[in-house]
Formats: structure tokens, C-alpha cells, sequence
């Protein structure tokens, strides 16, 4: 883009109208230029106001747009301009482009108020704008500050208007100036971007300030190499290739879309090719189908009579199998008649065995019988006992009430007599009374503790033989415990044992050797007897199969060697039939080709094919060279755009340029231009567009000779001072005339474009014709070389002798044949022999296993049963001392009981004799105050006695009538008692006082002692009962017993009875019974085995019989031959009949299904194209024999080869066609190198020094895949698109476009996912500076925004590289940078950054604050700005200080009139 010369800024509010730049000139003068001002001042807005003039109503943020400021205060018209250094050479040295804004008429009150507050959200569509623009070469009269954007009338100040902005435009032209007004955006970007002023550029500059670290946001918004190269370096591309295209002209993404739609008939063509392809291979599948149809039926017909042949083989096998099933029926009715018998027997002793189990069970019960009676008796007797004991209690107690009735009767007596006595006399008789009583009580009393004593002996006797009783009975219980202990140990022992017989029995009973029970030891013998027959034949057969093995061994290696031999034969004889059939296929190929064209002999045919392809290649490059000067041609000048004469001025131009400082083609500037002007430059210099321009020093160095080129062309090439162009009036002779041919190609773009389409035409007539000429020349060479490959494959003199071989071959591979079948038949009856020897082995190993298992198990068992006997006898043995122990033991269990019944009765008996003996020592006690006297009274009348004369001494007489009474009533009470124990207990008390008196004191018992004599009775009593219950049951079982042994033995003699079998447990009768039941089982089961062992036989005998007689029938009627063999198995007639009819349905079926599926294919193939090989597939009939399918195979296979050669015709047909994607994939490859090449000049532009080495500040790595995995993956890419492409070709013209986008192409060709870009981070330290990846480039803030800014700077020239079409003439460029300062001050880091803005010829604009006199020394110009502050609070931006730097370097920026000065 061209340099900032100055930049003015009037009536710009902002800060809602608070602060404004009123008329605010900026002079950079093409210099770099800063300009400092406060934070908040409108640094950035002035930096945005730059930038409407070359992107109209942008911003810099998206939340402050363009039209915030108009916000507050009146409307206004707001205005920038830009006046711009053009570049040399050019038609104007300057250009002023402008910017005026205000707010949409109806966007709020234009009455002239002021805005409310509300306004806030003004958008970017809320406001109307024009651009406008100038060009011209006098900057004092028509320059920036001429421009009327500040109006006055009547010394108001005022602004211009839209209205007033046209007017001045208008005025300019008037002028003879180009002077344009643009409403819209586009039109007017278009305009300036053909003087360099790119909207791409501007765009990067406008994202580098949109914010705080904006330049390093702007760039890390692709946060990988690859985001960065896709979506911003191939956008940038593509933007500029469309600027530079123009807006008519499609982009190249669209034109391959269109062209990949438009090709779409060559594929149609090609899948035409692509059909008929596989209608071969569809018909080539039929021959295969056929060639194995063949094949099956073949196999049927083999089948078939195979089978017939079986019939014989299986009758053979009936007869044996008839002889064998005979024996096996004769056999199996002897075993029913051993198994009938053996079942009776079984069932006599079954029964015999249940007969002596009742017995022993009767036994057994008879003995518990009289045991429990045993029991019975003598509770019967202890209860008469105890029942006794009971009642002499009950007397005593009922006779100690009598006692007491009589002793109140007596007292009462003597006291009557007492009271009819005299006082003295009483006194007298008290004292008499009261000696008596104690001489009566004291001789009571020793005869009480005479007994005491006497009970407390017995007692002591008691527990002495208590003591040894139960000693006893401990002895007893130990001794039968330890005998106990041993019968159970011996009870487990006969019980494992009896297991164990159990287990053995089970053995021979499940396999029906009911002998091995009965007779085992002379099972035993006869077992092992046949095991030694058994082993003596398995080792002669084993020796059989040996010698069979030998043999098959010898005879196996002598086939394998000829087959080995066949093999090689046959192989050999397939190599040289195979080279046969292809050479005859190719020769009747290449005899067709011929006759085509007319010629007899596969020679005259390969002159002819000679002569015409010389012919053919000779037109093709005619027509190339001419294709090739008309590409040549066109692409000269579509390249730019533009009607290019030659190339020759291009040529000159690139030479110029290297020591030029200006050179441009003539053809170039005619392109610039506007319409008139070239109309006037074409009338004035005819030869212009051939003319190449340079600057004038440079002018006066070519004519003059200074300038030395290595150029040389056929016509001379005119060279102009460009300051020629510029004058008003020629100064060219006017007597000069050329005739101008190409003019309206130059004035008119539409001639230009029918040009460019006529040379299309022409071209793509040429290609058709080269392409047409190919084919032929292809054709040509395909069959030349057809017929040169067959002369070498096949000479004459090879083809001789390899059909000889065939046939001598073939008779040897005939003969090896006819051996080796007879060999595999002797192979055959020797496997035969050998397997039936294996299967007698393995008959005779199970035998010999069988047997020894079964000595075993009848040594086990004899054993067994010689164990069990022993283990019997001493249980038995035991059993019975076990029970003489229990006897004895339960003898001294009832004597303990008894001595413990007396204990307990001595003790209640010495327990009421101490109560007495207390009772009559208390009575003694009272009774130490009288003498003893003598008397012969009872105790009782002693004690009436003393008892009445005490009543009487202490005067108790008023009595007497009362006693009386009492006395009736104890006399009525005496006999009641008498009476009642007469009657209940059969006792007479007078007999027990008589007793009693005797001097033998009769004691009362207590109440204590007469329950508990009840209990004991009752006690015994239920004993009674329940013994006399279990008696019953005893003696109703044993009846039962009797009935049931009488049921069981009345069928048997009583021989028999007499000698039932005896053994001492009802769990060995059991077991017995066991035995025997499972005798009788398995030999039922034998017995049903056999019967039914008997009907199969029957049965299969009856079917075989019937088999036999269809198979008879059948061999009778089909003639079917054996030829001595017997089948491995009988096949059931009816199923081989079945069989037999569908191998015949099968063939039948085979040949219908043949003629079917022509008809289908018929059907099928209806649509097809390739019709020849169809109806040669339709003569072929069904075959009638096996011989003939053979026959047919060598037919399938020639038909299957000449399919394959038309297939590989058609193959060379669709190479050609495939040509048309390979030629777009080749541009599709050629248009993403395109873009590669551009991207990698990005390095070239970044190139500085930097610590005295050359350094590229940005690499670019894209890895490219290698040529060919480029055309395969490019390839595969359009396919994918074709893919979607539907069969009526309309697709989705911008999927499309997308797929073809340069990011898509370019990611086929190199390795998008590798792709690094890296940038030089420089250091203080030069030894520290590197290259880092684009993902890890981040240092300090200084640094990152060197970097950055030195990107920008590079992608600038990057854009401005793209847009010119002569790459090495270096532009003008500008940038802007928003505070770029704040981090980077380092020296070091603004080296490089200053050396690049150098080497790209980049102006820098770099506003800022309080900016270090380091970096402003830098800077051309440095403007310090403030801010005054008007009466009305408003603030306004002024320039304060301006410093411009004296540099020798910087002077070139300056007008040439300037320079003249010095």
C-alpha cells in the first residue's frame, strides 16, 4: 500500500460529545511516525478513524462501534481523510481518500436537539457514509488541506456536508482529476485496491489493535501450527487471489467444482466401460457357473452308478450278517432257560430266607415276651406288697385315732369318778397317779429307744449291703460296656464288610454272572482259564497286524512315488496343454484381428499396423506444437488478467528489474488505467502495450549504455521514460501511422474475454484431436506389441515339440495310472484286514480287562466272605457274654432296689420313733416331781388317770354333765372305727391294743409317710399297666408271627422247614433277603435281556430276510454287478432305494436345472450389450453321460480365457478414460503447490540480520507427501466427492466448492498434522536467540509483542506480495500499532523489528504514551498531542510538540520539489 503522507480528522466527537478533534492535521510525510497522547485521549479513535478510510463503518471492538460517535450533542458530519504517497512510476504521485459519517436520517430527531440519554445503541446500520477519493500530482492546490471540509459563512464555522463532499468531487473532475464518490463498501474497496490499499492488509492491522494484548490475541486465536496456516495463511491466500481475480471472475475452488461437475460425462463414459466390464464378468461368473455345473453333474453320474454298483456289496453283508444273528439267536434261548431256572431257585431261597427272618424275629420276642412277664410279676407281687403296707399304715392311723377316742374316753371316765370322790382322797390318789404315769412312760421310753437302736443297726446293716450291690452293679455295667464297645466295633466291621461283599455281589449281579455268587471259586478258576486264552490270541493278532502294516507301508511308499511322479507329469503335462490353449486362443485373437483389416496372415497384418502408426505419430505432434503455442498464448495473458502480446516484454521487464528502480510493462499500466486514459495512451503510442516503462535515470542508463542486459529478441522492444506518460502533450513525431490490430483487445475487456475463450476453443479442438490420435497410436502400439509378445511366447519349432510331449505324456501318465489303482485296491484289502484285526484287538483288550477285573472282583469277594464268617462267629461269641452280663446286671440292679425299699422304711420308721421318743422325754420331764410306783396299768389308763385326778386336784368339777356327753359321743366314735377298719382293712383293733398293751407300743404313722405309700402304689401300679399293655402287644405280634411264617413255609416240605436258615441277626436275614431279591432281579432282567435279545433277533432275522429279497430283486432288476466286495454296513432297502432314486433324481434334476438356468440367463441377460459369448453359452446342451462332462471341462476352460482377453481389451479402454481424473487430480495437486509455493515465500520476507547472521524470523515446515502418495490421496479425495455427485448430476454446488478449497487440497499433499510454524525469539544474549514452535513461542511481554509485531509486519508483505503481479518490485506499506511500547523498550528487541519495516519498505505508525526518548529516536516524525479544555468543559485535540529526525535515510520519503532545495 502506499505511504501516509498526512491525515486530517474534522468535527470527530466521541466520550459522548465531550471530547472531539475539531480541524486535526497529522503530517507523517511517508516517514515512521508516533504520536503520544494521554490514556483516554483518543489515541485509538484516531487510530480508527485511519482506518474507515480504507475499511469503511469497522471498529476496533465489537461492543464500540463506528456509531458511538454520534452519540450526545447536535447531529454533525463527520469527516477523516488520508492523503497517500502513491507508488513510482504511476500516473499520480498522490491520492486522497475520505471518509465523511453521520447518523441515519429517521435514527432520532434531527430537529437540531440534542441527543438523550437513551441513544446508547447506535449500530454500525444507524449511520450513513460516503468515500471518496483523488488522485493528483500538485498537493498545494488540490491537496488535504485544500479539501473544503471545513466551511465558514458570516464568520460561522462550519462543516461540510454529503452535499458538500460531492460537490467537491465534482469540482475535481471538473479539474481534469479522477476524483470517484462511493456509497458502497465494496465498490470502493475494489477501486483503491488496484493503488495497493488491500482491505486484507487493513484487516490484520484492525485485529493487531482491537484490544489490550490485541496483537498477541489477534494471533493466538490459533492456538496450533496448522490452525494458523489453514485460517489465516490459506485465507489470506485465497482472499488475494480473488481481489486480484476480480469480482466477475470465479474463484479457482469453484472453477474445479464446476469443472468436476462438468467432467461428469467423461465418467459416465468411463462407468459405460465400467458396466460393460462387468457384464463380462458377469458372463465370464455364468461359464464358471456352468464349468461347475459340469463338474456336479459329473460327480452325480459317478455317484450314481457307485451307488448301483453298492446294491451287491450290502447283499453280501446280509447273508453274514444272517449266519451271525442265527448263532446269536441260539445262544440267547439258552441263556433263557439258565436264567429261568436260576430265577426259581432264587425265589425259594428268597423265601426261605423270610421264613427264617419271621422265625428269628418270633424268637426274639418270645424271649422279650418272657422277660416283660418276668417284669410283670414282680410288680404284680410288689404292688399286693405295697398294697399291704398301705393298709397297716391306714390301720395304725386309723387305730391312733382310735387310741386317742379312748384315752379322752377314760380320762373322761376317771374324771366322773374323780369328781364323785373325795377331795383328800383325790390328792392321794393324784400323786399315786402321777408314779404310775412314770414308771409307765419311763419303761415306754427305754422300749422306744430300745427299738431306735435296733432300727439304727439294721440301717447300718442295710448300707453295708447297699454298698456292695451296687458295687457289683458298677462291675456289671463296666463289664457289659467293654463288651458292648467290642460288638459295635465288630457290628461296623461286619457291616463294612457287608458292604463291601454288597458292592462285589452288586458287580457280578449287574452284569448277570449270577454263578460268581452261588459258585465263586469255581468261577474264579474258570475265569482265569479264559483269560490266558484270551491273551495267547491277542498276541497273534497283534503279530497279524503287524505283518498288515509291513506291507501297507512298502506298498503306500511305492504309490506316493508314483504319485509323486504322476504329479510332476501331470503338472508338466498342465504347463505345456495351458501354454497350447493360450497359444491357440491368442493366434485365433490375433487371425480376427486381421481378417478385420483385410489382411490373411498375422504378418501382413503387423506391416500394416507398422506403416499406420508412423502415420498417426506424426500428426500428433503437429497438432501438440500447435496446442502447445495456443496454451502458451492464453496462459500469458490470463495469468494477468489482461491481453499480453509476448512473453519477450515480461522476459525484459524481470531483467530490468534487478537495476531498476522502477519497471513495469506497458500491457501492465494499460491494465491500471482507467477507460479513457488508455484510449488516449493506445491513440498516442500504438506500440505501448509491447513498451516496458522505467523510471527516467534508469531511462538515461539503457540509452546511454550503462545499463548491460543479457536479452536478445526478434523484434526490436520500445522502452519509455515513465515521465513521458505523464505529459500533457506528445512528443512523438505526428507523421508516424501504425496499424493497430490488437487495440480493442487493450480498450474493451469483453474482446479480451472472447479472446481468451477463442484461444480456449482452439485449444481444447487441438487436445480432442491429440487425445483422438493418442487413442489410435495407443491401439497401434497395444496391438503391435500383442503381436511381438506372441512371436516371442510362441515359436514355431516350441510349439512342435511341446504337442508331441503332450501326447507321449499322456499315454505315461495312463499307465501310472492303471498301477496305482491297483496298487490302492491292495492298499484297500490289506486296511481292511488291518482294521478288523484292531477291532479283534480291541475286542480281546476289553476281554482281557474284563477278565482281570473280574478275578479280581471274585478274589475280593471269597475274601470278603471268608472275613465276614469270622467277624460272625466272634460276634456272636460276644453277643452272647454281652448278654449273660445284662442278666447278671439286672439281678443286681433289682436287689439294690429292694435294700433301697428297706432303707427307705427303716428310715421313716426311725424317724417316727424319735418323734416319739421327744414327745415322751417332754412327758417326763413334767413327771420328775412324782415317785416312780410300780403298776400293771396301760399307759393309757395311767394317763386317764393322772390326767382326770390333775382336772380334779385343780378343781374342775362343774364338768360332769358335759364329759357325759362327750363320753357318748368318743364311745360311738370307737366303734365307728372299729367298724370302718374291720371293714376297709379286714383288721381288728382290739387285737392291736392287745398289742399295744402287751408292752409293744404300737406307732402311729404320719401323714407324710401315708402319701408317700400311696404314691410309691400308684407309682408301681401305672409299671403294672404299661407291662400288661406291652404284654398284650407282644403276645398279638407273636400271634401274627405264626400266621405269617405258616403262610410263607406251607408250600414247602418239612424236611425244609426243619432246616431253615439260622443266623444271629435279623440284619444278616436282611441282607440275605438283599441278596437274594437282586438275584431274582438280574436275573429277571437277564430273563427280559434274553427274550427281548430273542424277538430283536427275530425281528432283524424277519428284515434282514426281507432286505435280502429286495436287494435280489434289485440286482435283478437294475443288473447290478459286484465285483466281490461287502459293504461296511446294511443300508435299510427302502432308504438305499431312496438314495439310490435321488442320485438318479439328482442327475435328472441336474440336467432339467441346466436347461433352466439358459432360459434364466436368457432372462437375465436381456439388457446386456456383450451378446457373442451370451449365445455360445445358449448352444451348450446338456450333457448325456459322465464321459461327456468330462469332455466338457477342457470346453469351459477355452471359453473362460477368451472372456478374460475381451475383459483385458475393455481394462485398456478404461485406462484411457481414467486419464480424465487423473488430469483433474494432477490439477487439483497442481493448485495446492500453487498455494504451497506462495506460503513458503512467507519465510523469504521474515529474512534480517540479526547478530550479524541472516535470520528467517518466521520457518514454515509443511512435510509433502511423496508424488505418488500425493496423486493417491488427491485421487482419493475427489472420489469421495464424485461419490456424492447423484446419477443425474446435480449435487450441492458449495459441499463441493468446500471439498476443493485450498485447506482441503493442501491437506493432501502435505502433512497438515506435522506442519510447524516456528518464530525467532531474539534474546540479550545472542547465544540464548532460537526458533521456537508457533505453540511454545512465548516470552516476556516485550518479546511476545517483538515477535507479533514482526509477524504482522511479515504478513503484510506477505499480502502485498500476492497482489502485484510482478513479485520483485518492492511497494510501499503501512502498519499501525496501538501502544506497542509498554513492554517493549529493550533495544534489542526493536532492532529487528525496525530492520524488517526497512527491508518490506513498511511505514510504522505507533501511537503511545509517555513513549522513551530511545524508541522515538527512531521514528521520522514524533508528534506529542494534548488536549485543551474549552469554556464549555469540552475537551479538544491539539498538536503540542511535532520533532521530525534529519536522517539521510529518511529523506527519499520527501516531495522531489523539497529536495531540489538542498
Amino acid at each position: 500500500m502506499p505511504h501516509i503522507k498526512s491525515i486530517r480528522l474534522v468535527n470527530v466527537h466521541y466520550n459522548n460529545a465531550t471530547q472531539f478533534y475539531d480541524d486535526f492535521m497529522l503530517e507523517p510525510r511517508g516517514m515512521n511516525t508516533t504520536y503520544d497522547l494521554e490514556n483516554g485521549g483518543g489515541k485509538s479513535l484516531l487510530l480508527l478513524m485511519i482506518l474507515q478510510t480504507v475499511l469503511p463503518k469497522t471498529n476496533l471492538r465489537r461492543e464500540k462501534p463506528i456509531s458511538l460517535l454520534f452519540q450526545g450533542g447536535k447531529d454533525r458530519t463527520s469527516h477523516v481523510a488520508v492523503e497517500w504517497l502513491l507508488e513510482e512510476g504511476g500516473g499520480y504521485k498522490y491520492l486522497l481518500t475520505g471518509f465523511s459519517a453521520r447518523r441515519r436520517r429517521g435514527a432520532s430527531d434531527s430537529s437540531g436537539k440534542e441527543a438523550t440519554d437513551d441513544e446508547t445503541n447506535l449500530q454500525a446500520a444507524d449511520i450513513e457514509h460516503l468515500n471518496w477519493c483523488v488522485f493528483y500530482n500538485d498537493n498545494k492546490v488540490t491537496g488535504i488541506k485544500a479539501a473544503p471540509l471545513v466551511t465558514g459563512e458570516a464568520g460561522r464555522k462550519g462543516y461540510a456536508t454529503f452535499d458538500d463532499v460531492r460537490k467537491y468531487i465534482q469540482q475535481m473532475r471538473q479539474k481534469g482529476l479522477p476524483a470517484e464518490v462511493f456509497d458502497k463498501i465494496e465498490q470502493y474497496q475494489r477501486f483503491i485496491a488496484v493503488h495497493s490499499l488491500i482491505a486484507a492488509e487493513w484487516n490484520i492491522i484492525r485485529g493487531i489493535n482491537s484490544g489490550e494484548n490485541s496483537i498477541e490475541s489477534y494471533f493466538r486465536q490459533n492456538a496450533t501450527s496448522r490452525k494458523l496456516i489453514e485460517n489465516l495463511f490459506v485465507k489470506i491466500v485465497e482472499d488475494m487471489e480473488a481481489l486480484n481475480k476480480g469480482e466477475q471472475s470465479p474463484d479457482e475452488s469453484s472453477l474445479l467444482a464446476d469443472t468436476l461437475i462438468d467432467i461428469r460425462s467423461k465418467l459416465t463414459e468411463y462407468l459405460t466401460r465400467k458396466a460393460h466390464m462387468a457384464e463380462y464378468e458377469k458372463i465370464k461368473e455364468y461359464y464358471i457357473e456352468f464349468g461347475r455345473k459340469n463338474d456336479e453333474l459329473l460327480q452325480d453320474f459317478q455317484n450314481y452308478e457307485a451307488y448301483k454298483r453298492q446294491a451287491a456289496a450290502i447283499r453280501a453283508l446280509i447273508g453274514n450278517k444272517q449266519e451271525l444273528l442265527q448263532q446269536a439267536k441260539t445262544a440267547a434261548a439258552a441263556k433263557q432257560e439258565h436264567n429261568g431256572k436260576g430265577r426259581t431257585e432264587a425265589k425259594e431261597l428268597r423265601k426261605l430266607l423270610e421264613a427264617g427272618q419271621v422265625n428269628y424275629r418270633k424268637q426274639q420276642w418270645e424271649k422279650t415276651a418272657a422277660n416283660l412277664q418276668a417284669d410283670h410279676n414282680l410288680l404284680a407281687d410288689k404292688q399286693t406288697e405295697l398294697e399291704k403296707q398301705l393298709n397297716e399304715l391306714l390301720t395304725l392311723e386309723g387305730y391312733g385315732e382310735y387310741r386317742t377316742d379312748k384315752e379322752q374316753l377314760q380320762a373322761i371316765e376317771k374324771r366322773l369318778l374323780t369328781l364323785s370322790a373325795d377331795r383328800d382322797s383325790s390328792q392321794l390318789a393324784y400323786q399315786a397317779a402321777g408314779g404310775r404315769l412314770r414308771f409307765l412312760t419311763e419303761r415306754l421310753f427305754a422300749e422306744l429307744a430300745r427299738k431306735y437302736a435296733e432300727i439304727l443297726t439294721a440301717k447300718d446293716e442295710l448300707t453295708n449291703e447297699q454298698k456292695i450291690a451296687r458295687q457289683a452293679l458298677i462291675e456289671a455295667e463296666k463289664q457289659a460296656a467293654v463288651l458292648a464297645n467290642e460288638v459295635n466295633i465288630l457290628l461296623q466291621g461286619e457291616t463294612v464288610l457287608m458292604d463291601k461283599q454288597k458292592e462285589l455281589n452288586s458287580f457280578f449281579l449287574q452284569r448277570g454272572e449270577t454263578d460268581a455268587l452261588l459258585f465263586a471259586d469255581q468261577v474264579l478258576k474258570d475265569t482265569e482259564e479264559e483269560l490266558q486264552e484270551h491273551l495267547r490270541a491277542n498276541d497273534e493278532v497283534g503279530r497279524n497286524m503287524e505283518v498288515c502294516e509291513s506291507q501297507i507301508r512298502s506298498l503306500e511308499q511305492t504309490a506316493s512315488r508314483q504319485d509323486s511322479e504322476i504329479d510332476q507329469l501331470l503338472f508338466v503335462q498342465d504347463q505345456d496343454e495351458q501354454w497350447l490353449r493360450d497359444y491357440r486362443h491368442e493366434l485365433s485373437v490375433l487371425e480376427q484381428q486381421a481378417g478385420q483389416f483385410g489382411k490373411g496372415t498375422v504378418a501382413e497384418y503387423q506391416q500394416s499396423l507398422e506403416v499406420m502408426l508412423a502415420k498417426e505419430r506424426l500428426k500428433r505432434l503437429e497438432k501438440e506444437v500447435e496446442a502447445g503455442r495456443l496454451q502458451q498464448k492464453k496462459e500469458l495473458s490470463a495469468v494477468r488478467g489482461y491481453y499480453v502480446p509476448n512473453e519477450e516484454i515480461l522476459a525484459l521487464t524481470e531483467k530490468l528489474s534487478a537495476k531498476c528502480e522502477f519497471v513495469q510493462p506497458g500491457i501492465d499500466w494499460l491494465a491500471q488505467a482507467a477507460a479513457e486514459e488508455k484510449e488516449q495512451l493506445l491513440r498516442r503510442m500504438p506500440f505501448f502495450p509491447f513498451a516496458v516503462l522505467v523510471d527516467r535515470q534508469s531511462f538515461e542508463k539503457v540509452k546511454t549504455g550503462r545499463i548491460k542486459l543479457e536479452f536478445a529478441c526478434d523484434y526490436p522492444v520500445p522502452i519509455v521514460n515513465v515521465e513521458t506518460v505523464r505529459l500533457t502533450e506528445s512528443q512523438l513525431t505526428d507523421n508516424m501511422y501504425y496499424i493497430c490490430s490488437f487495440a480493442d483487445l487493450v480498450l474493451h475487456h469483453e474482446r479480451y474475454e472472447q479472446y481468451i475463450h477463442s484461444m480456449e476453443d482452439m485449444q481444447a479442438a487441438a487436445g480432442s484431436q491429440i487425445a483422438t490420435i493418442a487413442e489410435t497410436i495407443q491401439t497401434f502400439d497395444a496391438a503391435l506389441a500383442e503381436i511381438t509378445h506372441f512371436s516371442i511366447r510362441y515359436p514355431l519349432q516350441q510349439v512342435d515339440e511341446r504337442q508331441h510331449a503332450v501326447a507321449s505324456r499322456g499315454k505315461q501318465i495312463a499307465e501310472l495310472r492303471t498301477r496305482r489303482r491297483q496298487i490302492a485296491a491292495e492298499c484297500s484289502r490289506l486296511a481292511k484286514q488291518k482294521q478288523d484285526s484292531r477291532d479283534r484287538v480291541q475286542q480281546l483288550t476289553m476281554l482281557i480287562a474284563t477278565g482281570r477285573e473280574k478275578i479280581d472282583k471274585l478274589t475280593g469277594s471269597i475274601l470278603a466272605g471268608k472275613e465276614l464268617a469270622d467277624v460272625r462267629e466272634r460276634l456272636r461269641g460276644k453277643q452272647r457274654e454281652l448278654e449273660s452280663v445284662n442278666s447278671k446286671k439286672a439281678s443286681n440292679h433289682e436287689l439294690s432296689d429292694k435294700i433301697d425299699e428297706r432303707f427307705r422304711l427303716l428310715g421313716e420308721q426311725s424317724e417316727q420313733l424319735a418323734v416319739e421318743k421327744s414327745g415322751l422325754k417332754k412327758e417326763l420331764d413334767q413327771l420328775t416331781s412324782f415317785g416312780t410306783v410300780e403298776t400293771d396299768f396301760s399307759v393309757i389308763q395311767a394317763k386317764a388317770e393322772f390326767k382326770a385326778l390333775s382336772e380334779a386336784v385343780s378343781g374342775r368339777m362343774v364338768e360332769e354333765t358335759d364329759l357325759r356327753n362327750q363320753l357318748n359321743k368318743l364311745e360311738n366314735s370307737l366303734d365307728a372305727t372299729k367298724t370302718r377298719i374291720k371293714r376297709d382293712y379286714d383288721v381288728n383293733l382290739a387285737v392291736v391294743e392287745e398289742s399295744d398293751k402287751a408292752e409293744s407300743p404300737v406307732i402311729i404313722p404320719t401323714q407324710i409317710q401315708i402319701e408317700t405309700a400311696r404314691q410309691v402304689k400308684a407309682d408301681n401300679a401305672r409299671q403294672l399297666r404299661s407291662t400288661g399293655e406291652k404284654l398284650q402287644a407282644l403276645y398279638s405280634e407273636l400271634r401274627k408271627l405264626e400266621g405269617k411264617l405258616e403262610e410263607i413255609i406251607k408250600d414247602f416240605p418239612a424236611s425244609v422247614i426243619a432246616g431253615l436258615p439260622g443266623y444271629d441277626s435279623e440284619a444278616r436275614y436282611r441282607e440275605e433277603i438283599e441278596i437274594a431279591q437282586q438275584l431274582i432281579s438280574t436275573y429277571e432282567q437277564a430273563i427280559v435281556q434274553a427274550n427281548e435279545e430273542v424277538e430283536n433277533l427275530s425281528r432283524q432275522l424277519d428284515r434282514l430276510a426281507n432286505q435280502a429279497e429286495s436287494y435280489d430283486a434289485f440286482i435283478e432288476r437294475e443288473r447290478a454287478a459286484g465285483e466281490g466286495a461287502i459293504a461296511g454296513e446294511i443300508q435299510d432297502f427302502r432308504t438305499f432305494e431312496s438314495e439310490y432314486r435321488k442320485l438318479q433324481g439328482a442327475v435328472q434334476s441336474q440336467c432339467g436345472k441346466w436347461d433352466n438356468r439358459i432360459r434364466t440367463i436368457r432372462e437375465e441377460t436381456a439388457g446386456f450389450v456383450m451378446r457373442e459369448a451370451l449365445e455360445e453359452l445358449a448352444k451348450i446342451g446338456q450333457p448325456g453321460s459322465a464321459a461327456e462332462c468330462g469332455r466338457r471341462q477342457q470346453s469351459f476352460a477355452e471359453y473362460i480365457a477368451n472372456i478374460e482377453e475381451q475383459m483385458r481389451k475393455i481394462n485398456r479402454d478404461i485406462v484411457q478414460l481414467e486419464s480424465y481424473q487423473e488430469d483433474f487430480t494432477r490439477r487439483c495437486i497442481q493448485r495446492a503447490a500453487l498455494v504451497l509455493g506462495h506460503l513458503r515465500k512467507l519465510e523469504i520476507l521474515s529474512r534480517i540480520e540479526v547478530y550479524g547472521r541472516r535470520i528467517n524470523m518466521i520457518e514454515l515446515k509443511l512435510p509433502e507427501f511423496e508424488e505418488k502418495e500425493k496423486a493417491l490421496r488427491m485421487k482419493s479425495h475427489i472420489n469421495a466427492i464424485v461419490r456424492e455427485i447423484g446419477d443425474d448430476g446435480v449435487a450441492d454446488r458449495k459441499i463441493i466448492i468446500a471439498k476443493l478449497s485450498v485447506k482441503e487440497l493442501l491437506a493432501q499433499i502435505t502433512d497438515m498434522d506435522k506442519a510447524i510454524v516456528r518464530l525467532y525469539k531474539i534474546e540479550s544474549i545472542p547465544e540464548n536467540s532460537r526458533s521456537y514452535r508457533w505453540e511454545q513461542a512465548i516470552g516476556s511481554e516485550g518479546q511476545n509483542n517483538s515477535l507479533y509485531f514482526i509477524f504482522a509486519a511479515c504478513l503484510i508483505s506477505f499480502i502485498r506480495m500476492l497482489s502485484i503481479s510482478n513479485s520483485s518490485v518492492k511497494t510501499k506499506k503501512v502498519i499501525i500499532a496501538d501502544n506497542p511500547f509498554g513492554a517493549t523498550s529493550a533495544v534489542y528487541l526493536w532492532d529487528p523489528m525496525f530492520t524488517i519495516l526497512k527491508q518490506n519498505d513498511v511505514q510504522l505508525i505507533a501511537p503511545g504514551h509517555r513513549i522513551p526518548r530511545e524508541i522515538t529516536s527512531r521514528f521520522g516524525v514524533t508528534y506529542l498531542l494534548n488536549q485543551d479544555i474549552l469554556e464549555d468543559g469540552r475537551r479538544r485535540v491539539v498538536v503540542k510538540d511535532i520533532r521530525v529526525e534529519e536522517d539521510e535515510e529518511l529523506r527519499r520519503y520527501v516531495d522531489p520539489e523539497q529536495l531540489a532545495m538542498f
